[in-house]
């Protein structure tokens, strides 16, 4: 039997802690000062050294690190603490997943360490150090490169929906501690002897690389179907655009149309001096033109009608539209390219005006 040496404990249960900091501190910036996190982890550190030294004095049976292994658990208070803006599902996520990871670096590294000792018969501390630390590195590599983007990534869209993967994580890593003790002496391992090891390792990978990928074509799922309702979002508003772009053609036809009569008008009664009868008519014109007045907020006629379409939306749902635009008619650049930059910037900001529930001007100003 190989039991760890005390340079082999400390050499792991150290960087055990420190490696499951920086992971959590890295997936996520605390809103706390920086030494408000420190007391919070130094007091969980002190607290969990002194339960486990009590409790190890009384199950005297059980290795002291595997009795830290369940007094850890206390750190998810810390998570409560310095993470107070992320779901409480995450939180506790994140903390059975931390957990379960440095746990298997040492399964793991024990288990390379025993086949290595059977095989080779080196001593059995320093390999498992040297396996350890290159362990360490490696997954560390893996978390910031491709572990880490994963995740945020992923998490993103099921903030508040990760009871499952959470409930896994914590029986994962419940089930480790109680299958297998990494801590007390091992015999030195044949490759069929070693099995029970590798499966529990890879049946928790295999676990969450599965989770993971579920979550992966479900965030697909759920991105398709929004950009499907954008789509549809979109799809209504260019209808009504187009509606009001036939409409506003029609008013300048028609008033092109008039204009002619009126002209013609206004020649006769000219010529036979008429002149009562042309004030008369003139001020019948003026009110007419008042009354079908439409909106004119630039001379670029495309973009005048997307302005329209704006104000028309916010006059429906009481938010002032104020709009100061100097675009000219002729311009270099074609209207279709100026009419998309102006309709992203008016969605968006049509959009934060409708979240923020308390902002009612939409103030425009285009030059």
């Amino acid at each position: 039997m190989y039991e760890l040496g005390e340079l082999a404990h400390a050499v792991a249960e150290i960087p055990y802690a420190l490696i499951g900091i920086f992971m959590a501190h890295s997936l996520y910036k605390s809103p706390k000062k920086k030494w408000q996190c420190v007391m919070a982890w130094t007091i969980s550190i002190i607290f969990c050294g002194i339960a486990g030294e009590v409790l190890s004095n009384i199950f005297t049976d059980v290795t002291q690190s595997r009795i830290n292994g369940y007094v850890g658990f206390c750190a998810i208070f810390v998570y409560m603490y310095i993470f107070p803006q992320i779901p409480i599902a995450q939180r506790l996520f994140f903390y059975f997943m931390i957990d379960n990871s440095m746990y298997l670096l040492v399964l793991f590294a024990r288990t390379t360490t025993m086949l290595i000792v059977g095989k080779y018969g080196f001593d059995s501390d320093t390999v498992f150090i040297v396996s350890y630390i290159i362990s360490a590195i490696v997954f560390c590599m893996i978390f910031v490169r491709w572990l880490k983007p994963l995740i945020h990534h992923t998490l993103s869209v099921f903030q508040n929906n990760l009871r499952g993967l959470t409930i896994f994580a914590m029986l994962t890593y419940i089930a480790s501690l109680f299958a297998i003790d990494a801590w007390k002496p091992w015999p030195a391992l044949t490759i069929r002897t070693s099995l029970p090891y590798w499966s529990v390792i890879f049946v928790v990978l295999g676990g969450y690389m599965l989770a993971f990928r579920t979550l992966q074509t479900m965030q697909k799922y759920v991105l398709a179907e929004s950009e499907g309702k954008r789509m549809q979002a979109q799809l209504a508003n260019s209808t009504k655009y187009y509606d009001d772009l036939v409409r506003h053609i029609e008013q300048i036809k028609q008033m092109n149309h008039d204009l002619k009569h009126h002209t013609r008008t206004i020649l006769g009664l000219l010529e036979l001096n008429k002149t009562e009868e042309l004030h008369r008519y003139i001020a019948d014109m003026d009110a007419a033109i008042e009354s079908n007045q439409f909106e004119n907020y630039c001379a670029m006629h495309e973009a005048n009608v997307l302005l329209v379409y704006y104000a028309s939306i916010c006059r429906e749902e009481q938010i002032d539209f104020v709009c100061k635009a100097r675009l000219p008619k002729d311009t270099k650049q074609k209207a279709m390219h100026i009419c998309t930059i102006i309709g992203n910037g008016l969605q968006n900001a049509l959009e934060a005006c409708r979240q923020d529930g308390e902002i009612f001007t939409l103030d425009v100003v285009l030059q």
